[in-house]
């Protein structure tokens, strides 16, 4: 059985994918733009943030 080793690739694109991924989903929140109730309900995970 051989070992399997990460391309440093992956170790790079997989947290920054992830970092834009979010930024994209909250944008509106962070510019302060208008949305629909249900998609701001949608982006507060926890109830404390509310």
């Amino acid at each position: 059985m051989t070992a399997r080793v990460a391309h440093p690739f992956c170790l790079i694109s997989t947290p920054a994918g992830f970092a834009a991924r979010h930024s994209i989903y909250f944008w509106p929140i962070y510019t302060g733009q208008a949305i629909p109730m249900d998609s701001w309900r949608s982006r507060m995970w926890l109830d404390t943030w509310v």
